[in-house]
């Protein structure tokens, strides 16, 4: 253990032993932790080549638009233009012909910066404000709403704050009675057990403001934090189709925004033909969605946090502000970028190729299967646990939350769910690249002993003993 008065900073600072001593202790306890680390959605297998040693003693600066080159010159914009382009790929944002018809970036954050930007840039759309297709501003009637489900990352909610949007919620008192919950307002969009958004109330909510000429950003989830459930986005979108309309540039009716925060980076693996876009109804690949993020630090693991933001670029708002100080659009969230993030993306997308990618999907999905399995034959045994079912091309598998011991011995976050119309307190297991069937079966073997889900004077139902240990 570190105290805090062995980290202080003092005017005399530290000398070379005992920084290097209290460093070799930080990252001894880091590593044990590592070695059973399920419950978060962050790869530790964290591979950073060799080869990108030098450019760490540089401060590589994407500053600006990535798709100008400005006028600072130590930058990696040209691997942020190279992962961007994969990406508009792999998510159906490309065509096979030019000019390019979508615009990103690499973000300084997660996917959370991406939601802060779409949201952004959607309000802004809806207001009437020039954008790239249409170069002069117009009038619109109302201001947009925003709706979401309740499996929705919680940064949406924060971003609606900052930029001052108002959701479903806020605005639906003041323009009629609520068409779902009862009339309650203050409800959140339910979703199903799956974490996937109830589409008959999605499409209520969504009928309800456009019939009332309020454009609607509607968010929709490719893979929700804690069951990475999806919505059923095709389908959703075609139903709606007929009520949204087509955006032009006088009649801004709508925009589609998806987080991918963790499945839009490995979902596509999954299928025989990663790049072939499919009608199944939870393909997340739709003509009308008009911008997507991700956080590919989670799936592939890297050392800090970084994220990806795709939009088609004819419903950008324009740009106008260029300071002469970069020589080129500031056109980000964050301003700058460090390109490191964008050099370290490409170095492990270059290196996996598809093929490798594919395989680690593959192989994460097999492991969460047996996960699944194996936890459904616990259920036989263990009186109090409950194993979800896992939605399809989850990586993530929810069960009853045991004891505070192997909560956290195993980083297992938690969150109540919805069983059977009561609300049950659940943990979940993310699979990806660091877990193994190993650590999975030390879970498992500790989830069989007789006190996993209740304190030991509270048991009735003892386990039979020759279940116990049998996951070693």
């Amino acid at each position: 253990m570190i105290y805090p008065e062995q980290l202080a900073i003092s005017e005399q600072g530290l000398t070379h032993a005992k920084k290097e001593t209290l460093l070799t202790r930080f990252f001894e306890n880091m590593s044990e932790k590592k070695q059973l680390f399920l419950g978060y959605q962050t790869n530790q297998d964290v591979q950073f080549s060799s080869s990108l040693l030098p450019f760490l003693t540089l401060n590589l600066l994407n500053l600006g638009d990535g798709f100008e080159d400005g006028s600072y010159e130590i930058n990696a914009k040209q691997f942020e233009r190279a992962v961007i382009d994969y990406y508009a790929r792999l998510w159906g944002f490309s065509t096979s012909f030019p000019p390019r018809s979508y615009w990103g970036h690499t973000t300084a954050m997660g996917s959370t910066e991406g939601n802060l930007y779409a949201l952004w840039n959607a309000r802004d759309y809806l207001n009437g404000y020039a954008v790239e297709g249409h170069h002069q501003a117009v009038q619109t009637k109302n201001k947009p709403v925003v709706i979401y489900s309740e499996a929705t990352h919680y940064s949406v909610k924060k971003s609606c704050q900052i930029l001052g949007l108002s959701t479903f919620n806020d605005a639906g008192p003041y323009l009629g009675d609520c068409p779902i919950n009862q009339g309650n307002w203050q409800q959140a969009l339910a979703t199903k057990e799956s974490g996937a958004v109830k589409e008959e109330d999605l499409y209520r909510i969504a009928a309800f403001f456009l019939e009332r000429d309020y454009p609607i950003i509607l968010i929709l989830n490719h893979g929700t934090t804690f069951s990475g459930g999806s919505d059923a986005i095709n389908r959703i979108i075609n139903h709606l189709k007929p009520i949204l309309g087509n955006n032009s540039e006088f009649d801004r009716r709508y925009w589609i925004h998806v987080d991918g925060a963790l499945s839009a980076n490995f979902s596509p693996y999954l299928k025989d033909d990663p790049f072939a876009i499919s009608q199944d109804p939870y393909e997340f690949r739709h003509p009308d969605v008009m911008s997507i993020c991700s956080s590919p630090y989670k799936w592939i693991g890297a050392p800090w946090a970084c994220g990806i933001f795709l939009m088609r670029e004819k419903f950008k708002v324009g740009s106008p502000h260029r300071p002469s100080y970069i020589a080129g659009r500031d056109s980000t969230v964050s301003g700058s970028r460090q390109g490191i993030y964008a050099l370290y993306l490409w170095e492990r997308l270059s290196t996996l190729g598809t093929q490798g990618l594919k395989k680690i999907a593959i192989r994460n999905e097999h492991n969460a299967n047996y996960l699944h399995q194996q936890l459904t034959r616990l259920a036989q045994f263990q009186p109090n646990l409950i194993v979800m079912p896992k939605p399809n091309g989850s990586n993530i598998v929810r069960f009853s939350t045991p004891n505070d011991k192997i909560n956290r011995q195993f980083s297992l976050a938690q969150d109540d769910v919805e069983v059977k119309g009561k609300n049950q307190r659940m943990s979940h297991v993310v699979v990806l690249s660091h877990v193994t069937q190993h650590m999975l079966d030390r879970l498992l073997d500790e989830l069989s002993t007789p006190y996993a889900f209740q304190k030991p004077k509270s048991i009735q139902h003892p386990l039979t003993a020759n279940y116990f240990g049998f996951f070693k």
